[in-house]
């Protein structure tokens, strides 16, 4: 990947936010405790110490009404509490739908009063509103629960102007596709709608097996008015669990018209199975829960050490080359002043003895010398060793490597930006995909593969075959072992690529999120090695543009593009789904029903043990961008350490007693703070809004602390000095042409077998 491209691609980084949109989840569980009255009985189920047999199925809970505690918990508390006889809505009011004058025809007789009872009223569903069957239960019958069940006779309605059947409407009630029939009309009863007592004759009229997909009811709907023949359509009935809405028409904040017992829905499925118990065996009681979730998001923890890990990994890493200088100048410094008490040097200036310490010669390379400004150890300060010939060498990066300046970063403003519009209007979220998918496997074949794959061949004597050899692109000799590197890493992400395509709430597969955090790992510690800040106020500007880019795309543009959040829109591929969750979860693949599914350019964790779903995410640029200035840090540390070595031969130690350590801590506390306002606020939140002022906030009072903030603001000349060095002593290892400088400092290594010492390294 050339420097510019991957510029560019570093600049699309941002925030993402998991807004995905999901059907109605069962968030009760509904357990039935009996003892069977025939052995048969018990088959499949499994078996309580008191000789009962336990069947457990999910339900969804009400959004009226009181809440039971979570299963575990209240195994702690009375569980008898939460434990119910259940019973059936009376004939009289098998709707629990009548009025008060209906109820008032009604004899005294019919009218259970279950005050002095645990009791769990069933009722199906239909004509009334949910909340108005709750509250007729609860004032009427004074039972203690109540428990709404599917029912066919819910899905049709009566016009009382023109007297006339509502029948079910196509895909929203039932889906011929799934199963189908013909019953004759002159068999059913209306009266004036559709009668319960018909369900018997109609699902046994219904085909919902063969030749056709499984029909997961096993129930069949009435489509329509008799044809000419007599005949009417059946087709299979959908039979989902619903969220139980509360009623606007009920004003509620009285004792009157306020539901205060729990309220669930169950299938039409569900219930055969629990009304069979009921009728067929006996001690039936039935115990109410809600589902049990995890007291913390361990996701959410894991994805922020995850965060902190990789920003730490990937800024310590770009100072590596700095590093290894280090601890080449300090190994052979050592050795060296060992071999001078050996041969009793005690009588030599300080400033020979630091020469010889770092084995200065002189050794005529070039007509020209070009001079190092610590190969004289005259040198006290870092402005005396700056001369101005080597002053201007300094702006010249390494070809592996781009230094960000001010345009860069007004460049990352403007390009964003329109990158951000691009995707928002166009919305070409699967070129996203594909960028992700091949730009990130090159990296990880990079940081991980291709290291993993010399590890296993160290063992290996001889110098590795060449597969094949060429000058495209400056390519080179391509191993065998870079081949099958290149091979892995690219059908890694190619897999990646076709789950991400063709796999329904793709991050909840172990697969597809551990190789999409792998490959963002990787590209992060890319970046950083390639994308470098040597000037505070660089790093100010890039990181300042990127807080109030967050805030503008996120908080901003809602007031400009009808209430949309361009980035949450791009971040969500085209934002939430805008069917109905129900419609969704029968029809996934519906057009209305895609979006939602984050951009892949983040580190992801699925909520562990969590029955809701979701995921923890952290944008990818949330790492890059604080990166910069944790690997200004990092470098910035290396270089003192190196100038050090190269001066006292010996290098100060201290994680706390440098830039990188209070920053790195700093970025931690950033990121857990966003953690905590999405907790606390139950909304994705733009991490750059805590991390910007922590890390930028942190190395400036660091730097004021040690009164650099001027040397850092201007960029730090130690840091440049470091830089040189590396390439220099890189090019003198890799055989760099013509004689040597007579102003050459070279590192001395000595065989420990033997009393001779060679040259390892050169800076200029």
């Amino acid at each position: 990947m050339n420097r510019l491209s991957f510029f560019l691609f570093a600049t699309t980084l941002g925030l993402l936010t998991n807004n995905s949109v999901f059907a109605d989840i069962p968030t009760a569980e509904i357990t039935i405790s009996y003892v069977p009255t025939s052995p048969s009985d018990s088959q499949g189920l499994s078996s309580v110490d008191n000789g009962k047999d336990e069947l457990t199925f999910l339900a969804t809970q009400a959004s009226f009404g009181s809440y039971p505690p979570q299963h575990k918990k209240a195994l702690t508390m009375d569980q008898y509490q939460f434990t119910y006889t259940p019973v059936l809505a009376p004939n009289a009011d098998s709707l629990l739908c009548n009025t008060d004058e209906d109820m008032a025809n009604v004899d005294a007789n019919d009218i259970p009063n279950y005050s002095d009872s645990s009791v769990v009223m069933l009722v199906p569903r239909g004509v009334c509103s949910f909340e108005q069957k709750a509250l007729n239960a609860q004032l009427r019958y004074n039972v203690k629960a109540v428990i709404v069940y599917g029912a066919l006779s819910s899905r049709y309605g009566y016009n009382e102007t023109t007297q006339e059947v509502i029948y079910p409407l196509d895909k929203y009630d039932y889906d011929c596709s799934y199963g189908e029939g013909t019953i004759d009309y002159s068999e059913l009863t209306f009266d004036p709608t559709y009668e319960s007592s018909n369900d018997a004759l109609v699902n046994g009229k219904c085909e919902t097996g063969k030749g056709k997909q499984e029909c997961a009811s096993h129930k069949c709907l009435i489509t329509s008015p008799p044809e000419e023949s007599g005949s009417s359509q059946l087709c299979c009935a959908w039979d989902l669990p619903i969220w139980l809405y509360q009623d606007s028409s009920i004003p509620g904040n009285t004792t009157d018209t306020t539901v205060v017992i729990p309220a669930m829905y169950i299938t039409m499925d569900q219930f055969d199975q629990v009304y069979n118990i009921m009728t067929n065996d006996k001690d039936v009681m039935l115990s109410m829960y809600a589902r049990d979730r995890p007291a913390y998001d361990l996701s959410g923890a894991l994805v922020w050490m995850l965060g902190v890990f990789t920003a730490f990994l990937a800024s310590y890493l770009s100072a590596s080359e700095i590093r290894n200088q280090t601890k080449q100048i300090q190994n052979g410094a050592l050795i060296s002043r060992h071999s001078e008490q050996n041969a009793d040097h005690q009588h030599s200036s300080p400033k020979e003895s630091l020469a010889t310490s770092r084995g200065i010669r002189s050794r005529s390379r070039s007509p020209r010398p070009r001079h190092s400004p610590l190969s004289n150890p005259t040198h006290t300060t870092i402005e005396e060793a700056l001369e101005p010939n080597y002053s201007e060498s300094l702006g010249q990066n390494d070809e592996e490597s781009v230094e960000i300046t001010l345009s860069h970063a007004v460049f990352f403003l403007v390009w964003s930006s329109f990158s951000l519009l691009i995707l928002f209007y166009f919305k070409i979220y699967n070129l996203v995909k594909v960028m992700y998918a091949f730009g990130c496997a090159g990296a990880l074949i990079q940081i991980l593969i291709i290291p993993l794959f010399e590890y296993l061949a160290r063992g290996r004597s001889g110098p590795q075959k060449i597969f094949i050899s060429t000058s495209f692109l400056e390519i080179g000799n391509v191993t065998y072992l870079d081949f099958a590197s290149i091979v892995t890493g690219y059908s890694i992400g190619f897999i990646w690529l076709i789950l991400a395509f063709f796999l329904n709430h793709a991050e909840q597969n172990t697969f597809f999120w551990v190789v999409q955090d792998l490959m963002g790992i990787s590209i992060c510690v890319m970046f950083l090695s390639i994308l470098k800040v040597n000037q505070l106020k660089i790093a100010s500007t890039l990181l300042i543009a990127a807080f109030f880019y967050d805030i503008f795309f996120v908080f901003i543009t809602p007031y400009i593009f009808s209430g949309q959040s361009v980035m949450v829109t791009v971040a969500t591929s085209g934002g939430p789904p805008t069917a109905d969750p129900l419609w969704c979860e029968k029809y996934p693949s519906d057009k209305d029903c895609q979006g939602g599914e984050p951009l892949p350019m983040l580190l992801t964790i699925p909520r562990l043990a969590d029955y809701m779903g979701g995921a923890s995410l952290l944008g990818l640029g949330d790492i890059v961008l604080p990166g910069l200035v944790l690997s200004f840090a990092s470098r910035l540390d290396a270089s003192n350490r190196l100038v050090t070595a190269v001066r006292e031969g010996n290098v100060p130690k201290g994680f706390f007693k440098s830039y990188f350590g209070p920053i790195v801590i700093a970025y931690a506390i950033g990121l857990m703070m966003a953690n905590i306002a999405v907790v606390v606020m139950k909304m994705g939140q733009p991490a750059l809004l805590y991390l910007v002022p922590m890390c930028l906030g942190s190395l400036f009072f660091v730097g004021w602390n040690n009164g650099e903030i001027a040397e850092l603001w201007n960029g730090p000349k130690v840091l440049k000095i470091a830089e040189h060095y590396v390439r220099d002593a890189e090019r003198r290892v890799h055989g760099h042409p013509g004689e040597e400088s007579e102003d050459d400092i070279s590192l001395t290594r000595v065989d420990t077998n033997s009393n001779n010492t060679e040259s390892s390294g050169t800076f200029t």
